[in-house]
């Protein structure tokens, strides 16, 4: 078992062995975690394995770096966000390595990825649409599809649809400007009506 450190990385807080006698263990939930975080095996780069029909299958890193190029060329064919994608991208290499380094991050927590998506994609608010992010997920699935098992694939594609959501939430979703009043009040003053 690999030696812990003495203090929780950037917090200054003392990390207890779970070999502690209980009298000095932690006694918190939050506690406990942070112990079983640091006492688990490195789990930068590695491969989720994934079951489909009683097969293993695993996604690799070559696998991410034959996706998302392969993907990007559809994506840049394509005549809804194909446009949108090449009026927002100067660098396309530097984009694919940022990209390959996001789904690396995502898929096998490798932690590579040192971006922001949302603050990505608001910058181009004024050129993206909610039906944008479909035709991308619809394009990620023919390729995923095309070029990985069915097992990777799905896990791709489930992954994508929940970014995809995540970011049209952030992206498009406005809560109406809160009014000081109840919302049962804030309806019947509009009607000229009160509820009891």
């Amino acid at each position: 078992m690999p030696k812990l450190p003495h203090t929780m990385p950037g917090s200054g807080r003392a990390i207890r062995s779970p070999h502690t006698p209980s009298s000095e263990r932690p006694r918190s939930p939050l506690d406990r975690a942070r112990i079983e975080v640091q006492t688990a095996p490195a789990g930068l780069g590695r491969r989720p394995k994934l079951e489909d029909a009683g097969e293993q299958t695993e996604i690799h890193e070559t696998d991410l770096a034959a996706l998302v190029p392969r993907f990007y060329e559809q994506v840049r064919r394509d005549a809804l966000i194909g446009p949108v994608f090449d009026g927002a991208i100067d660098d396309w290499d530097t984009h694919l390595e940022k990209l390959m380094a996001f789904w690396s991050s995502v898929m096998l927590t490798s932690g590579r990825y040192k971006g922001n998506p949302v603050a990505a994609h608001a910058k181009h608010l004024a050129t993206i649409t909610p039906a944008m992010f479909d035709r991308w997920l619809d394009i990620w699935a023919e390729v995923t599809d095309q070029i990985l098992p069915p097992a990777a694939a799905q896990a791709l594609q489930t992954k994508a649809g929940r970014i995809a959501e995540s970011l049209k939430l952030a992206l498009y979703f406005r809560l109406p400007p809160a009014t000081g009043m109840p919302i049962s009040m804030r309806d019947s003053s509009q009607t000229g009506q009160h509820s009891d």
